[in-house]
Formats: C-alpha cells, sequence, structure tokens
C-alpha cells in the first residue's frame, strides 16, 4: 500500500497509478482547493461530499466535472425531510 500523503505535507495521490482517483471531502472543499485546481481537468477524478451544496460549489463555481454527492451516515428514515425543506440551525466554521 502506498501512502497518499505524506508527513511532509507532500501529495502523493497522483504518483499511484490507477484508472480512477476518487476522493471524499467531509468538510467544504475551501481548504483543500490548492491541491485540488491542480486536478481540475482530470476526466479520471472523482469528488465525493458530504453536503449537497459543495457539489453544487464544485460543479457550477469551480467546473469540476466528476462531483456527487455521498453522505456519511448509515440508515434510511422516513423521517427525514427532503434537502430542500430543512432548515439550518446550526452553522459550523472552519477556523482560520
Amino acid at each position: 500500500m502506498e501512502c497518499l500523503y505524506d508527513l511532509s505535507g507532500n501529495d502523493a495521490t497522483f504518483n499511484v497509478n490507477a484508472d480512477k482517483y476518487v476522493t471524499w471531502l467531509m468538510d467544504y472543499p475551501i481548504p483543500f482547493m490548492e491541491r485540488l485546481m491542480n486536478h481540475r481537468d482530470m476526466n479520471n477524478l472523482w469528488i465525493a461530499c458530504v453536503d449537497q451544496t459543495h457539489v453544487h460549489f464544485l460543479k457550477e463555481v469551480m467546473e469540476f466535472h466528476n462531483v456527487f454527492y455521498l453522505p456519511h451516515f448509515g440508515g434510511l428514515s422516513c423521517h427525514a425531510k427532503d434537502f430542500e425543506n430543512r432548515k439550518i440551525n446550526v452553522f459550523f466554521r472552519h477556523p482560520i
């Protein structure tokens, strides 16, 4: 197994010979943009996001091609509201 991100901060993700590369963003994408922008035009890079608004941002604003929504929870509930009908009661701010 190869290390995809070494402790010195070097991004070795694309040093691995693969047909497809997949990353799963658990936070909003801004802190990762410097690393991701270098690979924006790769047709074999897929980016999963846990927030549907991040999918929209990456596709529409940043022009990434292969971005999709992949929640990080288990199970389904008949009590869950549709995404469009949910209120945002808590706002998480990334530290500067």
